[in-house]
């Protein structure tokens, strides 16, 4: 029965990763330019709450954040002999950490141009293997991380999965908002994101809790 429950998880989450892939190729194909121009027409106020949403949720933030919090936890249960599912802190920080190095691995491999007019708002322009910042759009690290660190979230408190995924899809938001990723990039990160913590969740964190 356990077998059988595991595989329609996996297969729901994967149902759920191609969906993801499928809508992020809709808005590549129609929709990641006409929403990019339709940011520059918002609200002061609108613009100015995502980017400091977008910033205090930088990988370069949160990261170190949450390694302050796994060592703070295992030195509080330093005298326990649970394994590393009774530290969240930790499942949390190898999700985000995986999910952002793998993104970056993607994102420089394919080389996509950033939002911007210097190439008329032309969401196909790329340099593969450039290496470059202003060619590094796909997929989102942000969102990617997000998307771990919900799912990290979810896995070991499902009553705040509703907070938690608003604020994970708020942050995918507010990076197309401020004018740094297309609508596909933070799609693309999203489903790359929740499937590696998926994984990693699943072979070193399950187990423990056997």
């Amino acid at each position: 029965m356990y077998e059988i429950f595991r595989k329609t998880r996996q297969n729901g989450k994967a149902l759920w990763m191609i969906l993801l892939l499928l809508l992020a190729g809709l808005s590549l194909v129609f929709a990641d330019r006409l929403i990019a121009v339709a940011t520059l027409d918002l609200p002061i106020g609108i613009r100015t709450a995502a980017l400091y949403l977008s910033e205090s949720t930088d990988p370069k933030v949160v990261l170190p954040f949450l390694v302050c919090c796994a060592i703070a936890q295992a030195y509080q249960r330093r005298s326990t002999m649970g394994g590393m599912a009774e530290l969240p802190s930790v499942a949390i920080l190898c999700c985000g950490a995986a999910a952002v190095v793998g993104s970056l691995v993607l994102k420089y491999v394919i080389g996509r141009a950033r939002p911007g007019p210097g190439y008329d708002w032309n969401p196909w322009i790329s340099k593969p293997l450039s290496f470059a910042e202003p060619f590094a759009s796909m997929p989102s690290s942000q969102s990617a991380l997000a998307a771990a660190a919900t799912c990290a979230v979810v896995s070991f408190f499902p009553r705040y999965r509703i907070p938690a995924l608003i604020g994970g899809m708020l942050v995918c938001i507010s990076r197309v908002l401020v004018g740094e990723h297309w609508a596909s990039d933070v799609l693309s990160g999203w489903a790359l994101g929740w499937v590696i913590a998926s994984t990693v969740s699943h072979r070193f964190f399950c187990a423990d809790r056997k």
